[in-house]
């Protein structure tokens, strides 16, 4: 009876602790990135955009305007195994929902699932 009722109290403690795991999803894509192509074409580094993810969170996106000033916009993140929801601090920015893919130095991003046009961003080193 002893037996049973401490294999009772382990399964109970290692289902509660199970829960608390899935909660949480730290993508491999924390860091900083800069443009490299967009839609198979290379993107010259002085006009180039950058992302940098946080893991609090936030990040920063750095972009040139139509004016050739360099610019950065804070923004908000939550992301899952396949999709990053950015939400920029800035209402005239709005919000973004980007389907990705990543490997040790390259992110893609594109808005479509298929991921047939995308863009790469190197990892910044």
């Amino acid at each position: 009876m002893k037996k049973i009722l401490i294999c009772t109290v382990l399964a109970v403690m290692a289902l509660g602790l199970g829960g608390c795991v899935e909660d949480w999803y730290r993508p491999g894509f924390i860091g900083e990135w800069d443009l490299i192509e967009a839609g198979g074409f290379p993107v010259d580094s002085r006009y180039a955009d950058a992302y940098d993810f946080y893991d609090n969170g936030t990040g920063v996106y750095y972009f040139v305007d139509d004016f050739g000033h360099s610019c950065q916009e804070w923004f908000s993140w939550d992301a899952d195994e396949y999709t990053i929801h950015i939400d920029f601090h800035s209402p005239y920015m709005g919000t973004m929902f980007w389907y990705y893919d990543y490997d040790r130095y390259y992110l893609y991003l594109s808005d479509t699932p298929d991921m047939h046009y995308y863009y790469v961003y190197e990892r910044h080193r």
